[in-house]
């Protein structure tokens, strides 16, 4: 698999909590020797905002003191799924970005949803989205915004059971048992995101999955990736310590490159 990886260091800069596991996520790549590209070589409109958020939404967050990490989260996003015509894969670790944020109202330090910004570029030219979602919190603002759309497919394994034609929200701890359905299922979509939330790995949560499941996914990924080329988007998100964040890297890009 082609792949790619976004990351703008500036981020880690902010004095926003979540911004803390970017520099394991650096270190990771320093000392695999992975090079990243920086958002910047692809313009991006800020109208592309308004496809997923409220004016309103959008004008109070560029009033929140972390507003430039996370305005240059969802610009390493779109500028990492407009690579996906050049690459199978993509990976971009976020900071202040997440699956949580609504149409018009924050979520769970998330102050822009880029699993919806992601949809949003995709759509027009892979209409048929799977996105997995491995955080210990439900997305609520990607329900919100997928909940008519039977194109995209969600598979999401949180704190909750429930499930409504082409969403599924299954308890973390059936994550490992279910993999396999899962993948399959993905894989007659034209695109995968998988949103992977470190504050569901096994030291960060008393309900979460092991090292050991975390490399099966990533192995899905590679294998669904080399049989049909679907595109694939990696958001890597949730939680505040930077040395889980270096080893979840470590072992994705162990796996995948």
């Amino acid at each position: 698999m082609e792949f790619v990886v976004v990351y703008s260091p500036e981020m880690k800069e902010s004095n926003l909590a979540v911004c803390r596991r970017l520099y394991g996520f650096e270190k990771a790549l320093k000392e695999l020797g992975i090079e990243y590209k920086e958002p910047e070589i692809l313009e991006f409109d800020e109208e592309l905002l308004y496809q997923i958020h409220s004016r309103e939404m959008i004008d109070k967050s560029k009033k929140f003191f972390a507003f430039k990490a996370t305005f240059k989260s969802a610009w390493c996003v779109y500028t990492a799924v407009k690579l996906l015509d050049e690459y199978d894969l993509a990976i971009v670790a976020t900071a202040g970005t997440g699956h949580n944020a609504m149409r018009d109202r924050f979520r769970g330090y998330s102050f822009i949803n880029d699993v919806n910004l992601a949809i949003s570029i995709m759509k027009d030219s892979m209409p048929r989205i799977a996105v997995i979602d491995t955080d210990i919190h439900h997305g609520d603002g990607v329900f919100e915004y997928a909940a008519y759309n039977d194109n995209i497919s969600i598979f999401c394994f949180c704190n909750r059971e429930e499930s409504h034609e082409s969403k599924i929200c299954r308890h973390v701890s059936k994550l490992e048992d279910e993999i396999d359905s899962v993948f399959e299922d993905a894989g007659s979509h034209d695109a995968l995101i998988w949103y992977l939330g470190q504050d569901a790995f096994e030291e960060l949560h008393e309900q979460s999955f092991d090292e050991k499941c975390l490399e099966r996914i990533a192995r899905k990924i590679r294998e669904l990736g080399t049989k049909t080329r679907i595109k694939t988007l990696i958001i890597l998100s949730g939680g505040v310590d930077s040395e889980v964040t270096e080893r979840i890297s470590k072992k994705i890009f162990s796996v995948l490159i």
